[in-house]
């Protein structure tokens, strides 16, 4: 009888224990970051994963690692940035000083331009999503490279920058705009030069969609038969017109209404977002309380810590 109440007492303290750490098993947003077939620019994808810790509170590597294992997969279109060739050996998180350390380890191969450096701006835009990930060092393990890892990068380096040079001048600043992969399946933020910080040129250019050489990779998300109107605008709120000439189907309108939102979202000059599709209908966002772009270019594929 003794030796069974042990064992009933074991079992118990071993389910208990599971319990619990299956209750530490948070649903968690995250964002990561894939490439085109071209190599033209990061896309980012949303989706959610069971992770240990809620990712915008608290962040363990644990959480970190299992990230990085999904970071690794391709998901048709959605190619991976992480060649095969590469190991991730080592991964540590100073909270302290807000900076993610990774070991890349390879088989005394050469890390190639174009591979290195959708490899660098995958992870780094991935983590520092995260508001307790500033930056990220890289350190290389039987891999040559010939970027200077001496550094930690932050996020400013691995934006999808489509202008040249003298495209800027003094007059002008850079702001993110949210046009559509060529297939019109992704929505891709793109860094432009505007008037400096003018919502309207902002809209304008939105509006506009790709030019020249960028008509060959891009779509515009913006319908030619809807104009965008802003009603009214101050430092904290913008009201805004998202209106169909034509009886164009929802999907386009919502496609257009997004890329309005995502973009004056990236704008961060406002709290509040208005957009008006008709006469009554007004959809109003409020960004103090939430991100719209948590839902940016959402899909069901991932899994999480198991």
């Amino acid at each position: 009888m003794r030796s069974f109440k042990s064992i009933y007492f074991l079992f118990l303290l071993i389910l208990n224990i599971f319990i619990s750490s299956c209750d530490n098993l948070v649903d968690t947003i995250v964002t990561l970051y894939y490439r085109d077939e071209n190599y033209m620019y990061f896309i980012p994808v949303t989706t959610t994963m069971k992770l240990n810790s809620s990712l915008g509170s608290v962040v363990k590597e644990e959480d970190l690692r299992n990230i990085l294992e999904e970071l690794k997969k391709s998901k048709g279109d959605l190619i991976s940035c992480i060649p095969k060739s590469v190991n991730i050996k080592d991964l540590k998180l100073d909270k302290d000083k807000n900076l993610l350390e990774i070991t890349l380890e390879g088989n005394n191969n050469k890390l190639y331009d174009t591979d290195e450096q959708f490899l660098i701006g995958s992870i780094v835009n991935t983590f520092t999503e995260f508001s307790q990930i500033k930056n990220v060092l890289f350190k290389l393990d039987k891999l040559s490279s010939e970027i200077d890892y001496s550094q930690p990068f932050d996020r400013k380096s691995w934006a999808n920058l489509w202008f040249s040079a003298d495209e800027l001048n003094e007059n002008l600043s850079l702001a993110t705009i949210y046009w559509l992969t060529k297939d019109k399946k992704y929505f891709v933020p793109i860094t432009v030069p505007i008037i400096k910080n003018d919502v309207v040129n902002l809209i304008e250019v939105l509006k506009l969609g790709p030019n020249k050489s960028k008509k060959q990779f891009l779509e515009n998300p913006i319908n030619k038969d809807i104009d965008l109107k802003i009603k009214a605008v101050n430092m904290k709120s913008i009201i805004i017109e998202v209106k169909s000439k034509k009886n164009l189907p929802l999907s386009v309108v919502n496609t257009a209404k997004l890329a309005v939102l995502y973009t004056l979202v990236e704008f961060g000059f406002f709290e509040n977002i208005k957009i008006e599709l008709s006469e009554g209908q007004v959809e109003e966002f409020d960004l103090i309380k939430t991100n719209p772009k948590q839902s940016i270019n959402r899909i069901e594929l991932f899994s999480g810590a198991k």
